[in-house]
């Protein structure tokens, strides 16, 4: 695995007031990495529509499956899989989405997001993922009732690089 390559900004920072004050000097040193996500890298995007009185089942699956996330994947390292995006969203659902003063429908969406480096990182997930028969059977479960969209396996096209 190529290791994130990493640049060091050293700045120095020198304040000298103008009344007799103290002369103060600080240095901050800042690591910046090169955005991990390239063209190519392969992700998992499903959008669920819950009504709002089934959002307590959503969001005891998303605590599942972020507390699974963390105790099987890997934010760097040679270990698969490691995960280049996690992230989960969750907003209600606008008659007009550009104008929240149009009113809710009476629904959340649900937004789940992984991208991961390769094919490799994808089925590694997939493979850690059926192991937990309870919480898969319920992603199942839920995607079969709730989900709108979803874009499984799918290519990165554009990314920050």
């Amino acid at each position: 695995m190529k290791k994130l390559v990493g640049y060091e900004l050293q700045l120095n920072w020198l304040f000298d007031s103008i009344h007799h004050f103290t002369l103060i000097r600080s240095e901050l040193t800042l690591k910046l990495k090169t955005m991990s996500i390239k063209r190519g890298s392969l992700g998992f995007h499903v959008s669920f529509v819950v009504p709002n009185s089934a959002t307590e089942r959503m969001d005891q699956f998303i605590a599942t499956h972020e507390q699974f996330m963390r105790e099987t994947h890997h934010l760097s390292g040679d270990q698969e899989p490691v995960v280049l995006c996690y992230s989960v969203f969750k907003s209600p659902e606008f008659h007009n989405p550009f104008d929240p003063n149009s009113g809710e429908t009476g629904n959340t969406l649900y937004g789940l997001t992984e991208i991961y480096k390769g094919p490799e990182c994808v089925q590694a997930h997939m493979v850690l993922g059926q192991q937990r028969e309870a919480m898969f059977a319920e992603l199942v479960s839920l995607t079969n009732t709730y989900c709108v969209a979803g874009l499984l396996g799918a290519s990165v096209i554009a990314a920050m690089e």
